[in-house]
């Protein structure tokens, strides 16, 4: 028979395996970066854009349109994740779930929820969420071009079948014609 602390102790050393495993990773992604993007980072939560939103919540509005303006909406966020420099070296060595985590706690955070964070934390989560980010607006630019090209096809397919039967009725008419004449 073996003797085991309480539940509730082993628990705690659960919880807090988990927690400091969390702080490794943390550590691990905010000791990648270089000073001018910890600077670029820290900036997305207080730079504010027209319309009272943070420049980190516009980031993450990834939605496919199906028009132009939508396509240049996102070219414009992905134009700014990209110049933020940051690769996906960054991240080697973080397993994939922890990744997944880390740019989820992103999403449900707003800028001042995370200015209330340590930095190292702050930073690793936002380093995801830019990394990730640039990847999903990609995505996104790349179905939003699929849909206006797909758009723009069944436009000419219908014109094109519009103007075979067009074409159809006429040539009809004129082997009508020649036949009459024959």
């Amino acid at each position: 028979m073996t003797i085991l602390p309480a539940i509730t102790t082993i628990e705690r050393l659960c919880a807090d395996a988990l927690v400091a495993a969390e702080r490794r990773i943390e550590k691990r992604i905010a000791a990648r970066l270089d000073p001018v993007a910890c600077d670029g980072l820290d900036r997305l939560t207080t730079e504010m854009l027209p319309g009272a939103i943070s420049r980190f919540i516009w980031l993450r509005r990834i939605e496919p349109g199906n028009n132009s303006a939508a396509a240049n909406r996102l070219l414009d966020r992905l134009e700014f994740l990209r110049a933020m420099n940051l690769n996906d070296g960054i991240l080697a060595g973080v397993p994939p779930h922890r990744v997944a985590r880390l740019r989820r706690q992103g999403e449900r955070y707003f800028a001042d929820g995370l200015r209330d964070l340590g930095a190292d934390r702050r930073r690793a989560i936002m380093a995801v969420c830019v990394i990730e980010w640039a990847t999903a607006t990609a995505d996104a630019v790349i179905e939003t071009h699929d849909r206006i090209v797909g758009r723009t096809w069944r436009d000419a397919k219908q014109l094109h079948d519009a103007r075979v039967v067009e074409t159809r009725g006429a040539t009809t008419a004129t082997l009508n014609g020649f036949t009459a004449l024959g």
